[in-house]
């Protein structure tokens, strides 16, 4: 019918701009640092969004693995930060806007601060300079 429509519409969502939704989400994320395998956890949360970007609602896309605690945990993790009022209303891209988005919430690379800030330039520029740490003397 025509609401089913209504989820495919709006512009093509890119690499950034699904960066740009979820950088404002982790912070509100207080996942559990000490599970073992971090790696295998990775949840989808597909949210519903209006227009002003409130969240309508939200919920985990691989709902198989619901029946492993350690899954559920991060999961239900996951579906209280995109339900968070500290990081909702989502400021959307200037001029876009999805009723629908699909956020991954990846608890490896959150744990081994892959959603953290950038590590400073100097450092960068050492570790791209063939990966050995540059001695000082």
């Amino acid at each position: 019918g025509p609401q089913a429509a209504l989820l495919t519409e709006g512009p093509p969502m890119t690499a950034s701009d699904n960066d740009a939704i979820r950088t404002q989400l982790i912070p509100c994320w207080s996942f559990d640092a000490g599970v073992p395998n971090p790696e295998n956890y990775t949840v989808v949360v597909r949210i519903n969004v209006r227009e002003d970007g409130m969240v309508t609602g939200a919920q985990v896309e691989d709902t198989s693995r619901m029946g492993d605690p350690t899954f559920r945990s991060v999961a239900e993790s996951a579906l209280r930060a995109v339900e968070n009022p500290s990081c909702v209303p989502l400021k959307l891209p200037q001029g876009k806007y999805w009723p629908q988005m699909d956020i991954v919430f990846d608890l490896g690379k959150a744990i081994n601060g892959g959603y953290g800030p950038k590590p400073p330039k100097s450092h960068q520029r050492r570790v791209l300079s063939g990966g050995r740490m540059e001695r000082p003397w």
